[in-house]
């Protein structure tokens, strides 16, 4: 296969381990299908990307085991059965005006406060 990039040149991250998944620890900057590459090439393991983070996104980042853990994650994913929760770090001051389109004000003082 591909060599590893230099995005692995350390071992992939592995955070929590069941028998039908593994949580893996995404660095920002490495594309999900890239990461599931080289945990599979290390685990030694059949690895099923059940959701995907950005490539811009570090995280936590869920992969199914085999078929049976595919069908059985992508199931609790589609059913909302998975919580998810996102957290955004920023330095300096948040300026309310520089909203990306369709945030509205009170959506991002809302999430500011949920924070404090």
């Amino acid at each position: 296969g591909r060599a590893l990039s230099a995005a692995f040149s350390e071992p992939v991250r592995v955070l929590a381990t069941s028998p039908l998944g593994v949580v893996l620890d995404k660095p920002s900057g490495v594309r999900t299908e890239r990461l599931l590459e080289a945990a599979a090439a290390q685990l030694r393991l059949d690895l099923r990307a059940v959701s995907r983070l950005d490539k811009g996104t570090s995280g936590c980042l869920a992969v199914a085991v085999g078929e049976a853990g595919f069908q059985e994650l992508k199931a609790a994913f589609a059913g909302r059965a998975v919580d998810k929760a996102y957290l955004c770090l920023v330095e300096g001051l948040f300026e309310r005006t520089a909203l990306p389109a369709g945030v509205s004000a009170a959506a991002a003082a809302a999430a500011v406060d949920a924070l404090a």
